[in-house]
């Protein structure tokens, strides 16, 4: 009879327990999420997104999603930091309403409507667009006055909208130094005008140096000076379409590097000229598949003007 007792109070526990998680938790968490998306400024779903534009007082800067990457269209087309984009559209996309102001626009002016500081427009997929107004800040300086394009009422967001429509080109652009797959390479070879040239070859999981002598390479330092590469930032973009690369020391380079990689041994090329003209230190580069003009740090190009003595192994004796 007790075990009957304790068999019917478990079940009875187990119907409360499905009772409360059905309709307290489940429908509260449902209840959350409808007054998070309904407090959205921009109720739109991120994955629906294919474009979006933002402009302010200086520039106007449009990226576009194609097959899943995202390219920066305006003010040039150049490949785009997909991770920084999607980052950024994200802050936008979570932007919540802190109150409504005024259910018309009878004078939008007093906001900084009638000219706004700027203007986001994102693009959906459906040729849908949703454009939104920004203003001027309150009058407590923490929250901005928007409004939509294309129906009346004035809003206050936080100021941190601001900053993710002031987004520039450099911000968003794709701003890897070369464009490899460390693993892929199977040939490295490096001319440098300090320290003369060096080739390198993989075989297996080592690495060997082939020219100006045969000796094994340290791997570890190989496979580092690829990383470099790859993992390598641009410090600044100078000139996006060269006319003439002898301007910048990449004619006759003070470092050229090329890398060939995978079963076909595919040549990429990339070049270090002459020291930046502004003062501000660095080097002027260039990754021959691709046009622009970029400068380097002059930590950066120390760490890749490398000679066979560099990489040789310090048992194999002196490289001359």
């Amino acid at each position: 009879m007790q075990g009957k007792t304790i068999l019917i109070l478990l079940l009875v526990f187990i119907v409360l327990f499905a009772f409360i998680y059905i309709f307290e938790i489940k429908d509260g968490e449902k209840r959350k999420e409808r007054e998070r998306v309904e407090n959205l400024i921009l109720n739109i779903p991120l994955d629906s997104v294919t474009a979006y534009t933002i402009k302010n007082d200086n520039r106007e800067l449009s990226v576009r999603k194609r097959d899943n990457t995202w390219t920066i269209i305006s003010p040039v087309e150049t490949a785009g930091d997909s991770v920084t984009i999607v980052s950024n559209l994200k802050s936008i996309l979570d932007t919540k309403i802190e109150r409504k102001i005024s259910d018309d626009e009878n004078d939008p002016g007093q906001f900084g409507l009638e000219n706004p500081h700027g203007e986001i427009a994102i693009r959906q997929s459906g040729d849908l667009e949703s454009r939104l107004l920004i203003g001027d800040e309150n009058p407590t300086g923490d929250f901005i006055f928007v409004k939509y394009s294309n129906k009346p009422g004035i809003y206050t967001v936080p100021k941190s909208l601001r900053t993710y429509v002031n987004k520039s080109l450099y911000d968003l652009r794709d701003k890897r130094v070369m464009h490899i797959r460390p693993l892929d390479v199977r040939k490295i070879r490096i001319t440098s005008r300090e320290k003369g040239e060096v080739v390198l070859t993989q075989d297996g999981d080592n690495w060997n140096i082939i020219e100006p002598v045969k000796i094994p390479a340290k791997s570890n330092d190989v496979i580092s000076f690829l990383n470099r590469l790859s993992n390598g930032r641009i410090k600044a973009f100078i000139d996006e379409s060269p006319r003439d690369l002898r301007q910048y020391g990449l004619a006759d380079p003070f470092i050229r590097i090329e890398l060939y990689s995978g079963d076909e041994l595919a040549k990429s090329t990339f070049t270090i000229g002459d020291t930046t003209k502004d003062g501000d230190g660095g080097y002027y580069a260039r990754e021959e598949s691709r046009l622009p003009v970029f400068t380097l740090e002059n930590w950066a190009v120390n760490n890749l003007n490398k000679g066979a003595f560099d990489f040789q192994r310090p048992s194999e004796g002196s490289v001359r």
